[in-house]
Formats: C-alpha cells, sequence, structure tokens
C-alpha cells in the first residue's frame, strides 16, 4: 500500500470447506486498520465493491493509509468463510522513485536496472506492498561500475541530500536515554556530578583513602522495620568483610568494623535511617585494586542492638572500594 493515498484493498473471500471463492457476500465482509502499531479502526468504506469469483475490493482513503506500517484485519460473517487480503505486485513508476528519492524534478528519473532505481525501491519500500526490481546483483553491480555518472552527478547529489539531512535534522526528539544522539546532545555542555557512595540498591562504592562525613557518609534508608523501639540506648555496628572470605563462609574477623551511637541510628515509625561516617585512615585499610567485572570486594553489614539487647541486621549489601590516583614522582 502506499502511505497517505487514496487506493484500493483486495480481498479474497473462500469456502473453508471447497477452498473455492464465494460471491455475493460483500454485506458481511470488514475491514479494519492498524496503523503503526495502534488499534485497529474499521475503514469509512463498511463493506467492499465486489469484482469476482469470490474477489472484493475496499476503497481506502489517504487518511486511512497515512502510516508506515499498516496491517489489515478482514472478516466475514458468513458462515464457513474465510476471508484474506488479495497481494497484487505494484510497479513504481518514476515520480514514486523520484519522490522516494525526495529529488526535484529537474534531477530526472533513476534509469531502470541502474544502482539508482535499487536504491530508490529499498527507501521506498514503504509504498507498495510488493515491489518488483528486475536486476540480479551482478546487474546492478555492472551498471553501477558502468555509468560513470552515478558515481559523480546523480550518486553524489543523493548522498549529499542524505548526509546533509542528517546533520541537519534537529536533536529533539533524537535524545532518548541510551542513544547515540542523548550522547552526542551532552558534547559541549558536560558536568560533573558527585554521586552519592549508597546507591539506591544499597550498594556502596567509596575510594580508598578517601573520608566519608558530612554529605559524603554512608546513608542507608531501611523501611518496614518491625523490630523493638529505637529510642537512646540502641548501638550498632558496620562491618566489612572480603567477598571472597564471606562467600567462603569463613570465621574470619572483620576487614573494618566502625561503630555506631543511638544518634547514628535513627528510627521515625518503620523507617531507620543509618549514618557510617568513615575516616581516611579507615577506608586506607580496604582494597584500593578494582575487583574483576559483575564482583565485589566485600559484604557490608550493619547490625544493630536494641534497647533491650534484640540483635537485628539491618543492612546486608556488597561495597567496592577503588584505588585513588597518587601523587606524581617528584
Amino acid at each position: 500500500m502506499k502511505r497517505n493515498t487514496a487506493q484500493k484493498l483486495g480481498v479474497f473471500a473462500y469456502s473453508k470447506t471447497t477452498l473455492l471463492g464465494v460471491a455475493g457476500i460483500a454485506a458481511t465482509i470488514t475491514c479494519k486498520l492498524s496503523r503503526d502499531g495502534a488499534a485497529a479502526v474499521a475503514l469509512t468504506d463498511t463493506n467492499p465493491t465486489e469484482l469476482e469469483s469470490g474477489y472484493y475490493a475496499f476503497d481506502v482513503t489517504a487518511a486511512e493509509s497515512n502510516a508506515q506500517h499498516i496491517i489489515p484485519i478482514v472478516s466475514t460473517s458468513t458462515a464457513d468463510t474465510t476471508v484474506v487480503i488479495a497481494g497484487g505486485i505494484t510497479e513504481l513508476t518514476g515520480q514514486d522513485v523520484r519522490d522516494a528519492m525526495k529529488l526535484t524534478p529537474t534531477a530526472g528519473n533513476p534509469e531502470e536496472d541502474s544502482i539508482d532505481e535499487v536504491l530508490a525501491q529499498l527507501v521506498a519500500k514503504d509504498l507498495v506492498l510488493e515491489a518488483k526490481i528486475d536486476a540480479t546483483p551482478i546487474n546492478v553491480w555492472d551498471a553501477f561500475l558502468a555509468d560513470a555518472n552515478l558515481l559523480t552527478t546523480d550518486f553524489g547529489g543523493v548522498l549529499t541530500r542524505m548526509v546533509d539531512s542528517t546533520w541537519d535534522e534537529a536533536m529533539s526528539g533524537h535524545t532518548t536515554s541510551g542513544t547515540a544522539g542523548a550522547y552526542m546532545a551532552r558534547i559541549g555542555t558536560a558536568t560533573v556530578a558527585v554521586t552519592a557512595p549508597v546507591a539506591t540498591d544499597a550498594t556502596v562504592d567509596i575510594y580508598s583513602g578517601d573520608d566519608y562525613n558530612g554529605s559524603r557518609a554512608l546513608v542507608f534508608t531501611c523501611t518496614g522495620y518491625t523490630g523493638e523501639a529505637l529510642a537512646t540506648t540502641h548501638t550498632g555496628t558496620f562491618r566489612l568483610i572480603p567477598k571472597t572470605t564471606y562467600d567462603l563462609s569463613s570465621t574470619a574477623p572483620a576487614a573494618l568494623s566502625v561503630n555506631l551511637t543511638a544518634a547514628n541510628i535513627v528510627q521515625v515509625g518503620t523507617t531507620v535511617t543509618i549514618t557510617v561516617v568513615l575516616t581516611d585512615t579507615q577506608t586506607a585499610t580496604l582494597s584500593g585494586t578494582t575487583p574483576p567485572q559483575g564482583e565485589d570486594h566485600y559484604q557490608c553489614q550493619i547490625r544493630v542492638t536494641s534497647p533491650t539487647a534484640y540483635l537485628y541486621t539491618l543492612v546486608d549489601t556488597t561495597l567496592t572500594a577503588a584505588r585513588i590516583i597518587g601523587a606524581a614522582a617528584a
């Protein structure tokens, strides 16, 4: 089907029993079009015009065909009868090819069987249900080599327009996160952002030898707490143990242990906020070598002791310590 063009849509009705065409049932045949993945909508032409021998044709308006991808859905209420799309072959005219390549009228029609025509057919694939190209790959290559004009005026002009239209395209609408457009949009506007050491999934990334206090302190938020109320006499510990040691269920002591007071552990309703302050001396004892991809340096746990000595492990996560760059040699 041609896009945004009034046209016919052929269908064929046949008997499920005899597999022969069924005539005289136009009033029972309907068609809906799904455009670009949207919900199917009935055609304005409620029922098709009968042609012959089970073949019928719907009138499709330009507005109804204005989409890149169209899925026709045809049906009939006649018993024991199935309706399918009747495919056909549509030859592209010179004007169709020129329009598909966005050439001006003075550019002329691509020569038959030339590489220009093949490229135009590819560009215009949305214009036809089936497009016929009477050229083998060898013929196309021969035409490309034989026609020096393709390498200079015509072909070069197409490439120029393709490049110009690409670089002149507005960035709006092409900045979806993770795409090349999003990264290009950042050129010349980059900013440096300081990321909190504790991620939203509670994993921790720090630098060996850095201080973590004030706004850089490690802050963990635990929701849904149902243990004993944490008033003013509770305490806690922040402990790290190498991940490989932890995975082996070893009883080795923690690589780092920091005592927490009631001021570090604050409960509001069922939410407990735990703040851990680390000094540069403490973090310098941690490994400063980046672990293999997908692995972490340490298993990290925070255990709280309630006012009546109940023990609650509120944080169990992983921590990675990256090394810092040392001073230059004198």
